[in-house]
């Protein structure tokens, strides 16, 4: 266990750390052709299989850059493949995984531990952030065995849902440009998060070189053997019963697969009991019902002496001798003080929104005067401008979308016969025949200087 932190198993892989690429390829590629397998097939649907499902394998294009399927990213280029996404999503819905919690652990924040290789084969094990599953490279040859009897697996496990052999969840392959492939495969983790483990055999049913010696022994964590196994187990008889009869079933489907390199993993394990400080720091723990309760008492406690408090201070300012106290004294001086430092703050708070209110109005005022020299340009020279164009442009359109609208109104009124008799009516009709009269005589002149303009074209071209 990582001393730092009691939730991630191992050591957390930083950016700097050589393993980080490979770490953020397998993170990247699951969650690519698991999306990409969801959006084509129903979540929780257990799939039909045909023979061609436990063969198939997904590519993927990787670059740096992002492609048509894929998001862009830091690392360098790589290839993922997928194999029997079908068979596996089948085999996660049977080990009871949401689709959406399976993808949610083993990719959000893109962050994974890993160990050292705890057994002889060199494989490396990473950790999903949350613990539940582990990340084990394999070698291309097991990666193929395991192809092999996939299909014999499969029809085991879903017959046989107490079995003890692990959970293989997924098989995935990583190329990264310039080095070797990776076999990943990804597996159920059957030690929780939150236990402490306390023993730990791997038991194969052998006594040749099955002892661990004296000074591994001493090391927190080590794995013992069938020799170091001096205990007896006690079982209520049914459990016995059935433990032995699932032994027994896992043992013969994998002699018929005429595999013979196994054991039985033995585990004690005890809830991990949290110092108080150690409490407030795990995330864990503080969403533990019995955490929130501890808590919740505590609150309570608090406002309980708060109100005690309270009560007694009030009762002892009604008392005249306690008011020449030198402790009510100082009591009514911080809170003069109190109220002196509240009152500050409101006149600060309000010293704010006066000059935001300055800051509103100047900054009217300046607009306003761009305005104004902005109309002030318009004659001559400005005329010519795209902007002082388009303002004219939008002026004349509400102007004449108002006095369409007026028009409109005129017209409604027109139809009414009390309202022709009216005076404002009257009224309202002779400004407008005045209008009318002023517009063409603008007409008229505009007219006639353009009569002018084109006589004196027509003489200057004369010359």
């Amino acid at each position: 266990m990582n001393n730092q932190n009691e939730n991630i198993i191992g050591q957390q892989i930083q950016q700097k750390d050589s393993s980080y690429s490979l770490m953020y390829a397998m993170i990247l590629g699951i969650r690519v052709s698991l999306s990409s397998f969801y959006s084509e097939n129903n979540y929780f649907q257990i799939q039909n299989l045909k023979e061609e499902n436990f063969l198939k394998i997904v590519k993927f294009w990787m670059p740096n850059q992002g492609g048509d399927k894929t998001p862009p990213h830091d690392c360098s280029n790589f290839n993922f493949n997928d194999y029997s996404p079908a068979v596996f999503s089948n085999l996660r819905l049977f080990s009871g995984y949401h689709p959406i919690d399976y993808l949610m652990s083993l990719t959000e924040n893109y962050s994974m531990s890993r160990i050292g290789t705890p057994g002889k084969s060199g494989s490396l094990f990473y950790f999903s952030r949350d613990g539940k599953f582990i990340l084990k490279t394999i070698t291309t040859s097991e990666m193929k065995f395991l192809r092999a009897i996939l299909k014999s697996y499969y029809e085991y496990i879903s017959k046989e849902p107490d079995t003890l052999l692990n959970k293989f969840l997924g098989i995935h392959q990583i190329k990264i440009s310039h080095k070797r492939k990776f076999n990943v495969v990804v597996l159920e983790n059957i030690i929780p998060i939150g236990w402490e483990i306390t023993e730990k055999y791997d038991l194969k049913g052998s006594t040749v070189g099955r002892q661990t010696n004296e000074e591994k022994k001493k090391k927190k964590g080590v794995t013992l053997k069938d020799l170091d196994f001096q205990r007896s187990i006690s079982f209520g008889p049914q459990k016995a019963t059935r433990f032995l009869s699932q032994i027994e079933k896992d043992v013969k489907f994998l002699s018929q697969l005429s595999i013979m390199d196994y054991s039985l993993l033995f585990i004690k394990k005890k809830k991990l009991e949290y110092k108080p400080d150690e409490k407030k720091k795990d995330k864990d723990y503080k969403s533990d019902k019995k955490y929130k309760s501890e808590e919740k008492k505590k609150l309570e406690e608090k406002k309980k002496l708060e109100e005690k408090k309270k009560l007694e201070y009030d009762e002892k300012k009604k008392d005249k001798d306690y008011k020449s106290d030198k402790k009510y004294k100082s009591e009514e001086k911080k809170k003069l003080e109190e109220k002196k430092k509240l009152e500050e703050k409101k006149k600060l708070e309000e010293k704010k929104k006066l000059e935001e209110k300055k800051e509103l109005e100047e900054k009217k005022k300046s607009d306003k005067k761009k305005e104004l020299e902005y109309d002030e340009k318009k004659p001559e020279k400005y005329k010519s401008d795209k902007k002082y164009k388009s303002e004219e442009k939008k002026k004349l359109e509400e102007k004449n979308k108002s006095e369409e609208k007026k028009k409109s109104e005129y017209d409604e009124k027109k139809s009414d016969k009390k309202y022709k008799s009216d005076k404002k009516y009257k009224s309202e009709e002779k400004k407008k025949l005045e209008e009318k009269k002023e517009l063409d005589k603008k007409k008229e002149l505009e007219e006639k200087k353009k009569l002018k303009k084109k006589k004196r074209n027509q003489i200057k071209r004369m010359k």
